[in-house]
């Protein structure tokens, strides 16, 4: 009797059993069919995404997207009536990279990048921009043949990653309201780029970056202008900082309101070749602070006034207006250097500077106020070694010294009207502060106080001593 109770409930049980092994493996096979599917077909999103599954130590299936190589070419008016819209197509579609072709006409939209772009004007009139463009990801970003105008604050073109890769070929960038380029971090390269009349900056540069300009490419912009120019704008104004490094090629600065045509700081390493400064106000290059460095070949400095208000204060003193000005520890070495007709000074080193020329001429220092009108000035324990120098018609003296030291050969003073060479000495044991012995080839003659040197003919210079040097890195 309870034999026969039993049994229903076994066969019940056995059915059971059946039933929930044949589900387990409907489902197993269901999983992986799901994942072969998947894998291989993109599971039926959209046909131009592919989606691949990856392993992971939970149990759980993590899908990561992979966006397409390169957009077909996004051409404006003709397909999308704005850049805005052709940028907001490549991102429906999942393009890594998004290349935008721009017709004539005038785009006031503010442009987002988030992907690799390329946009490039086509026809014969440039496309105008007028409104900003930002890259806050670390895309690459190429700019052809566009010109960004009356932009409103805060940049035409802002770009901020320490990976973003930024290039610009034949873009004027006039009349913003901000920024012309303010770049923080990465990789900034411009070919053939005007910056005209910018409300704050033409080129700010910060952060880690590094900055390479160079020479215009095609002939409308390297015949009769140079290859860049930021003009009527301060550049690089206090805005290269952190330990940057910064190229500057074939360049042209000139016009810099309220203060510097190029200003490094904090660290910054600043390469030059061929740099032309010309009739900044303040100051035509500002090199400042402890472990910031300027170094290269042809550096010109002319034509700096009084008119900016950036000044240097030492020993008490205050030092308002030069071609160049190296402070607060910094250092310049430099192989052709020419500064003519700057107001105030024509080089300026301050609080323990350390400058190093070779193949120099400074004339032309204008006198301003009751000390700057000096071709050199010297002051707060700074150094400057000259190689092969030529210092005339300054208003002040040639060279002026307060407590510093000049080490010179192959040196020319002649024809200052303050004296050739006027100097107030730091008195350190076994240290020559002036090392301008005539048998290194020195001569100071011709000058309308006469040829001093600390009140003395240069032939009872004080010698012996060692002269102190700044190495050539």
């Amino acid at each position: 009797m309870n034999k026969r109770k039993r049994m229903p409930h076994t066969r019940t049980l056995a059915r059971t059993t059946t039933r929930v092994t044949t589900n387990v493996l409907i489902a197993v096979l269901a999983i992986a069919m799901f994942g072969l599917a998947a894998y291989g077909y993109g599971f039926g999103f959209a046909a131009r995404t592919k989606t691949a599954f990856v392993p992971t130590s939970s149990p759980k299936i993590t899908a990561v997207q992979v966006c397409l190589s390169s957009s077909p070419t996004l051409a404006v008016p003709q397909a999308y009536p704005t850049i805005k819209a052709a940028l907001h197509q490549a991102q429906k579609d999942n393009y890594c990279h998004a290349v935008v072709e721009v017709s004539g006409g005038t785009y006031s939209d503010d442009l987002v990048i988030t992907r690799a772009t390329d946009i490039i004007g086509v026809g014969r009139s440039l496309p105008v921009i007028a409104g900003t463009l930002t890259n806050t990801g670390s895309h690459k970003l190429i700019l052809k043949t566009l010109t960004f105008k009356n932009t409103p604050l805060p940049a035409a073109i802002t770009v901020k990653n320490a990976k973003a890769v930024t290039e610009l070929w034949e873009v004027l960038i006039v009349n913003a309201k901000g920024f012309g380029i303010r770049q923080s971090g990465g990789t900034l390269s411009l070919h053939a780029v005007e910056v005209d009349q910018t409300g704050i900056q033409g080129a700010a540069v910060r952060g880690r970056a590094v900055s390479r300009f160079r020479p215009a490419s095609l002939p409308r912009y390297s015949v009769g202008l140079p290859p860049l120019i930021f003009e009527f704008n301060e550049v690089l104004k206090k805005s290269v900082q952190e330990s940057a490094v910064v190229s500057l090629k074939e360049l042209e600065i000139q016009k810099a309101l309220n203060g510097t045509g190029v200003y490094v700081e904090s660290g910054t390493t600043l390469e030059i070749d061929t740099l032309t400064l010309k009739d900044n106000f303040s100051h035509g290059l500002v090199v400042r602070g402890s472990g910031t460095l300027a170094k290269g070949t042809k550096l010109t400095a002319s034509g700096t006034t009084h008119d900016g208000s950036l000044s240097f204060e030492t020993g008490g003193g205050l030092y308002r207006y030069a071609g160049v000005t190296v402070a607060d520890g910094a250092s310049l070495l430099v192989d052709g250097l020419e500064l003519a007709d700057n107001d105030g000074f024509g080089i300026l080193l301050l609080n323990g500077s350390k400058v190093h020329l070779k193949n120099a001429v400074l004339h032309g220092s204008k006198k301003v106020g009751t000390v700057e009108g000096n071709n050199i000035m010297l002051a707060g324990g700074s150094i400057l070694e000259m190689h092969g120098v030529d210092v005339a018609y300054a208003d002040l003296a040639g060279f002026w010294n307060d407590g510093s030291y000049l080490t010179v050969t192959d040196g020319a003073f002649h024809d200052n009207t303050f004296g050739g060479v006027t100097v107030g000495l730091p008195q350190l044991p076994n240290v020559n502060p002036l090392c301008i012995d005539p048998a290194q080839n020195n001569s100071v003659y011709d000058n309308s106080e006469g040829d001093k040197v600390q009140s003395l003919d240069l032939s009872t210079a004080p010698l012996g001593g060692t002269c102190k040097t700044v190495p050539w890195q």
